[in-house]
């Protein structure tokens, strides 16, 4: 479940021009897989740059339904990395 919702979101952001936040969720699943739901609650600690801190385009212009999807798919990624430590 978390690994699909880390591609998930990677491939999210692929698809709105920010394969840089992509990379960095591919990132994620590479390495101990007992370490990732810690690595995935790392992601929403950082400050500036996080992957939430501005909003996806399409044709030059903000593209609030893709960003609200993206906010949606980071919540469920964020809720199962929860889930996996407890």
């Amino acid at each position: 479940m978390l690994v699909d919702a880390v591609q998930d979101l990677a491939d999210h952001f692929r698809t709105y021009g920010e394969p840089d936040l992509a990379r960095a969720l591919d990132g994620l699943i590479q390495g101990a897989p007992d370490g990732l739901p810690r690595r995935v609650l790392a992601m929403f600690t950082h400050g500036m740059g996080g992957l939430l801190d501005r909003p996806l385009y399409s044709g030059g212009r903000v593209n609030a339904e893709a960003t609200q999807r993206r906010d949606d798919l980071a919540h469920v990624m964020y809720e199962a990395a929860k889930a996996e430590l407890r």
